[in-house]
């Protein structure tokens, strides 16, 4: 008696019988083993079943062959199948590569953009400031001037060291 296994792990049945001594050998051979009320023994009968497992897209060249029995040129058509998934998954790869190479030059730009943002900004509050201490206001063009400067050179030394971390790159599956 067999089960189907739809779990694919091997499984064991047990089963449990009563010796008869004139119905099969090895029940008379366990009989003829046992003396007077020994011979009502139990037997354990085991039902084991073997599961093959193979990874990837290919099933190994013996299963193949079977399946070519079945139906003749089955085996081709898994291979070209394989092919197929090769070749989409390749396609999908150059495009997730492409996207990347896409967004690292758009950070880029941004990058300059706002470079190029802070650079007028300060350029700006250092002209307003040398026009406001030319027209007597000293004080508040100092502090516009020197903001303005302040706030450059604090962008540039600790704008650096605080870069966005970048994610990991996709790692392919095997």
């Amino acid at each position: 008696m067999k089960k189907r296994n739809k779990n694919k792990k091997p499984v064991t049945k047990k089963t449990s019988a009563v010796a008869q001594p004139k119905k099969s050998p090895l029940g008379q051979s366990i009989a003829s083993t046992f003396q007077g009320s020994q011979q009502n023994a139990v037997v354990h009968q085991v039902e084991t079943h073997e599961i093959n497992h193979f990874q990837g897209p290919i099933p190994p060249p013996e299963t193949l062959k079977e399946y070519d029995k079945l139906n003749p040129g089955f085996s081709l058509r898994i291979l070209g199948m394989a092919e197929k998934e090769q070749e989409h998954r390749h396609q999908c790869e150059a495009k997730a590569l492409k996207q990347q190479v896409e967004n690292h030059k758009a950070r880029n730009r941004e990058t300059a953009r706002g470079q190029h943002y802070g650079l007028a900004i300060g350029i700006t509050a250092i002209v307003a400031g040398t026009v406001l201490a030319l027209y007597g206001n000293a004080w508040p063009g100092g502090v516009i001037g020197s903001g303005g400067v302040i706030g450059l050179v604090a962008v540039f030394i600790f704008g650096r060291s605080k870069h966005v971390a970048e994610p990991p790159p996709p790692t392919k599956k095997k």
